[in-house]
C-alpha cells in the first residue's frame, strides 16, 4: 500500500500539465465561419477586424466570452454566456477571449 501512495504521488509530481480548452466560440460573418479555442486567461486578436461579425455560438460550461473592438482585448467589451446570439446588422470584433464564471 505505501509503495503504490508513493509511486501515485510520484507520478503526479512527473505528470506535464496540460492546459485545457475552456470553450469554443463560432462565429459566422458574410464572408465565412470559423471556430475559437480558448484556453484560460487567452486573449486572440481577430485576423479580419474590418468583417463584421453578424452571430455567435459560445460553447462551454461555465464560461462567459467577451468581444472587445480593439486588439488586444482592449476597449468597451461586450460579454455573452453559453448559446447562440445574433448581433444584429454585424459587430466589429478587434478581438476576443473567454474566461471561467460561478455566475453560471
Amino acid at each position: 500500500m505505501k509503495l503504490s501512495l508513493a509511486l501515485v504521488s510520484l507520478g503526479l509530481c512527473v505528470a506535464p500539465t496540460f492546459a485545457q480548452t475552456i470553450a469554443t466560440m463560432t462565429l459566422e460573418s458574410v464572408k465565412e465561419t470559423w471556430d475559437e479555442h480558448f484556453l484560460p486567461g487567452q486573449c486572440i486578436d481577430n485576423t479580419e477586424p474590418d468583417t463584421p461579425v453578424d452571430r455567435i455560438n459560445v460553447q462551454g460550461a461555465g464560461v462567459m466570452c467577451w468581444l472587445y473592438p480593439e486588439a488586444g482585448c482592449n476597449g468597451q467589451g461586450t460579454g455573452f454566456i453559453g448559446g447562440k446570439h445574433e448581433l444584429g446588422s454585424g459587430a466589429f470584433v478587434g478581438s476576443f477571449d473567454c474566461m471561467k464564471t460561478d455566475i453560471f
